[in-house]
């Protein structure tokens, strides 16, 4: 009967924990949908823009050099709405690697910055071997999520600094080409 007993208790604790678990979790989320989220926001942004991509992206080429004149090809796809840029992404292989980046922008500003390396495969094969996802408010990186080996996954200023820079040099880039 001991068992019997103990086990009845253990049951009813554990659902218990469970609906406490379920409620906390509800009212988190109906306290959450009243507020503004900046990381709901940009999930939205960033769903619009790759639904309008996937109806009406443009591409086109451009060929460079690395510094000791080896030649690759990066090409550019990128995706407008109203007039202005929501989407573009860069993609180049260099020595078997294949790098891509994504840039999500709401007017003009980058909302969303993703940066991968993947091992580069005629066919194709999800191999990332590092990447980052950067989220950013009004150009002030609020959150990084790092992928693969090499990343530590802590966003500092100077990574904040490079991956903005990094993302004017490519939208000044991209304007001079549709333009």
């Amino acid at each position: 009967m001991k068992t019997s007993s103990s086990s009845y208790l253990y049951l009813r604790f554990f659902y218990g924990l469970i609906i406490l678990i379920l409620l906390v979790v509800v009212c988190n989320k109906s306290s959450a949908q009243n507020r503004y989220n900046w990381r709901n926001w940009v999930d939205e942004q960033v769903h619009a823009s790759d639904s309008l991509s996937m109806k009406t992206q443009k591409t086109f080429h451009l060929n460079k050099y690395l510094k000791n004149d080896i030649p690759f090809k990066e090409t550019w796809h990128y995706t407008m709405r109203d007039g202005k840029v929501v989407i573009f992404q860069v993609r180049y292989i260099i020595d078997s690697i294949e790098y891509t980046e994504v840039y999500y922008l709401n007017r003009d500003r980058l909302i969303c910055m993703e940066q991968y390396e993947s091992m580069y495969y005629p066919y194709y094969e999800d191999d990332i071997k590092r990447g980052e996802v950067l989220f950013f408010e009004n150009e002030v990186l609020r959150q990084c999520v790092a992928l693969g080996k090499g990343n530590t996954g802590l966003a500092s200023r100077g990574q904040e600094y490079a991956s903005l820079q990094k993302f004017y040099d490519r939208f000044k880039e991209l304007k001079r080409h549709i333009w």
